[in-house]
């Protein structure tokens, strides 16, 4: 399983599904879950549409998800599969094309089973109808790709990716912003799996190819400039991972309303560099203002703001603004129990910056059963830890060691020799 962190950020920045380019159609009104499409596709027939209702309604839905008015655009994709069932069938591309837009809707909000079942159902129908070589097909398989990525399944995913990635080289050329599109969603999966030389070469490739295409100043060149801090960070090349992400923020806040959730991402990809610079002092307003914009987005209980006021609680813990992180912390963790259940990734890595908190404040009485919880859920769920994606090692570790420090400081050495050297040997997976 994937959860937000400082270190890995939220999976909106390497998605990139709430960027500014994320909603553009392709040629049966397709909108990808990544974020340019065919800007000039080849031509295709009317049969990969419904009619014209079926398509006046997709392309309000599509103008809905494209300034992020989620809700509103899932009604619209709900109207259009009944349209396209009732004009063409249930076994029709253009029939796909709404399941496979709903599913984007679902996934952008966090509805990660609902939008699964919507891909599935999607790709089954185009590889029935379509050719090996369909640029809808594609669209199907990054999407499905991109959605195990997320749930952390990157076996799944790869394949998928390169496989649509493969496809739509092939139909647009090398140099085509939907292949950059599709190449940085396979960086974030080698991202993940701690693959960086490979996933920097990508990024790379995604930026040339936005930036010849679209100017320096466009939003999908600042998306791109996102994963390269990500990648700059993860070397501890904390400068030029400062550099970028202000950068990325300064294209989105003058081409974008101050509101728009690119803009938001940007602010946490800054954050999140800050943070990790120990410069929570210039990480905390932004986190504020990224609070502001997803929970507009979002809502007050969905993860993503519950994301934003754990990463606004551990900012103002290190600050020393205890009282006013302790609340931030309780209200993030009923988020995360709410749409989660008692445990997961999201909740552990919460946790662990509550258990920090209180040692800060020397409060070991309440430390300690907070990070024995953190190591029970990965005790309890081998998947957490054996995912050996890093920031779930990077919790579980720095647990260990934080629990240990307090086995020693209560005269506990016997029990703490044994987390540190379950520590360590978490830290060598993590080189």
């Amino acid at each position: 399983m994937i959860q937000n962190t400082r270190i890995l950020c939220v999976m909106l920045i390497l998605l990139g599904l709430v960027s500014a380019s994320c909603s553009k159609k392709t040629e049966s009104g397709d909108t990808a879950s990544n974020p340019e499409s065919p800007g000039d596709p080849p031509k295709v027939g009317e049969s990969q549409h419904a009619g014209a209702e079926w398509d006046a309604v997709m392309t309000q839905g599509n103008d809905y998800l494209k300034s992020a008015q989620y809700e509103r655009a899932a009604v619209l994709y709900k109207k259009s599969i009944e349209i396209a069932k009732e004009n063409v069938g249930a076994d029709h591309p253009a029939y796909a094309t709404s399941l496979n837009n709903l599913g984007v809707v679902y996934f952008v909000q966090g509805k990660n089973s609902e939008a699964l079942a919507l891909y599935k159902q999607s790709l089954k129908i185009r590889e029935q109808t379509l050719g090996p070589d369909h640029p809808d097909l594609a669209n199907s398989l990054v999407n499905l790709g991109a959605l195990y990525m997320i749930s952390g399944d990157f076996l799944l995913a790869e394949p998928l990716v390169k496989r649509g990635l493969a496809i739509r080289e092939r139909a647009y050329g090398l140099d085509h912003l939907q292949v950059a599109s599709d190449t940085r969603i396979l960086g974030g999966i080698y991202m993940f799996q701690r693959r960086t030389a490979e996933a920097e070469t990508l990024y790379k490739r995604a930026l040339a190819i936005r930036t010849a295409a679209l100017g320096p100043d466009d939003p999908g060149v600042a998306e791109s400039l996102r994963d390269l801090s990500f990648v700059c960070l993860r070397k501890k090349q904390n400068a030029e991972a400062e550099s970028l992400a202000q950068q990325a923020l300064a294209i989105n806040e003058k081409a974008l309303a101050p509101d728009h959730p690119d803009v938001g991402t940007s602010l946490v990809t800054l954050a999140n560099v800050y943070t990790a610079e120990e410069k929570y002092a210039e990480a905390e307003p932004l986190v504020e203002r990224a609070l502001a914009i997803f929970e507009q987005i979002y809502g007050s209980q969905h993860v993503e703001t519950g994301n934003r006021l754990s990463e606004l609680a551990e900012v103002r813990s290190k600050q020393k603004k205890f009282a006013e992180a302790e609340p931030l912390f309780q209200q993030s963790l009923t988020i995360y129990e709410q749409a989660e259940g008692a445990q997961g990734p999201r909740i552990a890595t919460n946790l662990k910056r509550q258990a920090d908190h209180y040692r800060a404040q020397e409060d070991l009485d309440k430390a300690e059963p907070l990070y024995q919880r953190v190591l029970a859920m990965y005790e309890t769920d081998p998947d957490m830890e054996d995912a050996n994606e890093e920031l779930s090692l990077t919790t579980l570790a720095s647990s260990l060691e934080s629990l240990a420090g307090i086995y020693r400081m209560t005269e506990r050495a016997e029990q703490a020799v044994e987390l540190e050297q379950r520590a360590a040997r978490l830290r060598k997976r993590l080189e």
